[in-house]
């Protein structure tokens, strides 16, 4: 593998930029994560026979994430907050410059190189995880405790310093974490199956993918936990659907679901309450503090301030610029005081596309994950499949395309596995 990135060709060095970049998506230094990003697309761009990778099988793809992107660009003639559109602008630019950068540099067109990325990543993300536990654990090695005791909008709680956000905030915002370890199991899970791994003791594969696994419920993102076993519930019964191992299929599902049910019943009621509190969906739009809400219904309170503003522009939206000033707005005039004295977005991709590009940019961006899952069916990619699965549900209760970590790494993993599948055929060239 180490012949892929040799420093003395340009191809060698496309693949090593962009091995740095997913490196650079962990990174909590927004100007690192960026340095690498900018580094791969400028030299991805004096790739020799740069155009001729833009094959007909890729335009399509192609085609969807610059449309997005510009209809973005679109929105900045009719919003009024110019320089805060701008500022969203320069977020997505992810859209147009990383697929294009992708392609156009033939990184994808190698079987061999497509083995190590999926490798680095679930490495990546191990060694993280482990950085974030080491963090968490010195943090409480000082404070003589595993949890401090906090005053959060007027309810007093106990915050584990080895979960959500204690545990993640040292790297990224949970949500993100946890979309990103979800995703680095289901690459791991891959590797394993079809026996691509660079770690070669089966055992250690296992354990590793359990500790990404243990890590995940740790982080306590609970739609992408949801997310995950869904998709994984989905993943291994279409795999062992075509092998005719119904039983064998139905029983390694249980197991994590089985141990979540385990720890929901026996882990101490503070450490799982993320978790039980939704004991009832009735919420009052006009109460005075978060604690009067459930994780559930606090966003059915933002989703219907977020219909009444989209309800204003359904067809162009608001603009980038203008988008979180209307949903701001839209709490106001609804009496919903936690939404704008705490400066909610939508905590929904599809409301908030929806929110600033209306009904058009949300089409487009459905187009985007439909056609991936279209070329995962015509590939026969059950990772690519469950993979955009996972993010499409996650996006349910989460905007995870407004910031740097959930655009970084959707329009780089991701569109690279996608732009990649042909580099599994037979007749696919190495460069």
């Amino acid at each position: 593998m180490a012949d892929l990135l040799t420093l003395n060709t340009h191809a060698g060095r496309n693949r090593l930029f962009f091995l740095l970049l997913l490196g650079g998506l962990y990174l909590p230094s927004f100007f690192l994560n960026s340095f690498f990003i900018s580094i791969f697309i400028i030299h991805s761009f004096f790739t020799k026979n740069f155009q001729a990778h833009f094959t007909k099988f890729l335009r399509p793809l192609l085609f969807l994430f610059i449309g997005y992107f510009l209809w973005c660009a679109v929105s900045l003639v009719y919003t009024q907050n110019i320089p805060v559109g701008i500022s969203h602008l320069q977020t997505k630019l992810g859209f147009l410059l990383l697929p294009i950068g992708i392609i156009g540099s033939g990184i994808h067109t190698s079987a061999r190189y497509r083995q190590l990325v999926m490798n680095v990543f679930v490495g990546l993300s191990v060694i993280v995880a482990i950085a974030a536990l080491i963090n968490a654990g010195i943090t409480s090695i000082e404070a003589g405790s595993l949890y401090k005791v906090a005053n959060d909008d007027g309810t007093i709680v106990k915050q584990y310093y080895f979960t959500y956000t204690h545990l993640a905030f040292f790297i990224m915002h949970p949500a993100y974490f946890s979309l990103y370890i979800g995703a680095a199991i289901f690459t791991g899970l891959y590797l394993v199956v079809n026996k691509t791994s660079l770690i070669k003791s089966a055992w250690l594969q296992i354990v590793i993918i359990g500790f990404l696994f243990i890590f995940l419920i740790l982080l306590q993102g609970r739609i992408s936990i949801l997310a995950f076993l869904a998709m994984l519930f989905i993943g291994v019964l279409i795999y062992f659907f075509t092998k005719g191992s119904y039983l064998k299929g139905a029983g390694i599902v249980a197991v994590p679901i089985g141990f979540i049910v385990a720890l929901l019943l026996f882990a101490p009621a503070s450490f799982t309450r993320r978790f039980t509190e939704f004991s009832s969906m009735k919420y009052d739009l006009q109460a005075p503090a978060v604690h009067d809400f459930n994780g559930f219904t606090i966003r059915l309170a933002e989703w219907e301030c977020a219909l009444d503003a989209i309800g204003k522009q359904p067809l162009l939206g608001h603009g980038l610029g203008d988008g979180h000033i209307e949903l701001m707005k839209a709490y106001r005039e609804n009496g919903f005081v936690v939404g704008y004295t705490k400066e909610y977005n939508c905590h929904n991709q599809y409301l908030e596309t929806t929110l600033q590009t209306g009904l058009i940019g949300l089409l487009i961006m459905l187009g985007i994950l439909l056609y991936m899952l279209y070329v995962a069916y015509q590939h026969k990619s059950l990772l690519l499949f469950v993979l955009v699965g996972f993010v499409s549900v996650s996006m349910l209760t989460e905007s995870l395309l407004e910031r740097q970590w959930g655009i970084g790494f959707f329009t780089s993993f991701m569109v690279f596995l996608a732009v990649s599948l042909r580099a599994e055929l037979p007749s696919s060239p190495e460069t």
